[in-house]
């Protein structure tokens, strides 16, 4: 992470707290689906080519699968659920592929925000072989690539039924979808990654009104087709466009901290919120709160104990 991207993490971080409140029925940003959208993009944004592909890898399992495993066992114990035969894909992480014309219950029935990490991992699984494919557009192309990606993706999204049967699975749930978004980031981050920053007057009320406005589009959810290039702009200007009122909001110490352990607040805290709530009675910002606050403990221990163990392994 640079000073350069520094503000993203805060930016995730946002977005992953607009997902947690929205879980607990208190919408401040918009539906959830709408949201994940803003994470693909990013992450392809965010790619960097490893040397070497088997650490990449190592790395990138590391971090998922024990932290995910962990908290499939104990969502299945404190939600009480009743373990059935068809938790092997969950287990193995890949839900999201298996085609179906319901969303719920299946990519709900145990973790219900795994069916996100199955599809994300397989845009890392994907990744390097990918940028090396990417990487062999001319530069100058580069930019007619990714408009034409944006249009087919338009184009699929109006032609084909969002909301009924398998085109909920197809848009919402699937890494073949979503593996688009994540390569409209990385497109991007090719065209501009090497080019300075600007500056431009009335930056810091510029960079309020369009945290302002991308909130206010995906709380009234509208052309959902356009969100992907909604957020392809956002993330350009936020890296193109230094802005001190981002730096102290977004990149300050303490949010890119909590940030850093975002992966367990988005796994953990939904079925904890229904253990404080429904459980144990807390009020829903109480449980909500609660199960932000325990699931960023989670992500920091299981982070220190990740450090220990590949220090020792190297």
């Amino acid at each position: 992470m640079n000073e350069r991207t520094k503000n993203f993490q805060g930016l995730r971080l946002l977005f992953l707290l607009g997902i947690a409140f929205m879980h607990a029925d208190m919408k401040f940003i918009g539906e959830g689906w709408l949201i994940c959208t803003f994470f693909f993009v990013l992450s392809g944004f965010l790619y960097k080519q490893p040397e070497k592909w088997g650490v990449y890898y190592k790395k990138k399992l590391l971090k998922i699968f024990p932290l995910y495993w962990l908290s499939l066992v104990v969502c299945i114990f404190v939600r009480h659920i009743a373990v059935k035969w068809d938790i092997i894909p969950h287990v193995l992480l890949l839900q999201s592929y298996i085609p179906s014309p319901s969303v719920a219950p299946y990519y709900y029935e145990y973790v219900g925000v795994s069916w996100f990490i199955s599809s994300l991992l397989f845009c890392y699984i994907i990744s390097p072989p990918l940028y090396m494919l990417v990487t062999k557009i001319k530069k100058s192309n580069v930019q007619l690539v990714l408009v034409t990606l944006v249009l087919a993706m338009f184009i699929l999204r109006s032609s084909l039924r969002f909301h009924d049967g398998y085109g909920i699975w197809l848009f919402y749930i699937s890494p073949f979808y979503r593996i688009l978004e994540y390569l409209t980031g990385m497109l991007l981050a090719i065209m501009i990654r090497n080019l300075e920053p600007r500056k431009m007057q009335g930056q810091e009320i510029i960079s309020i009104l369009l945290v302002f406005l991308i909130v206010f589009y995906l709380r009234k959810g509208l052309a959902v087709e356009f969100i992907p290039v909604v957020f392809l702009f956002f993330i350009y200007y936020v890296y193109m466009y230094k802005s001190v009122l981002m730096d102290v909001v977004f990149g300050n110490k303490v949010v890119v901290f909590i940030a850093r352990y975002g992966m367990a607040l988005y796994l953990f805290h939904q079925f904890l919120f229904f253990f404080f709530w429904e459980t144990n009675g807390f009020s829903r910002f109480n449980a909500i709160l609660t199960a932000i606050i325990v699931s960023v403990a989670i992500g920091y221990c299981y982070s220190k104990i990740l450090s220990i163990f590949t220090r020792k392994k190297s």
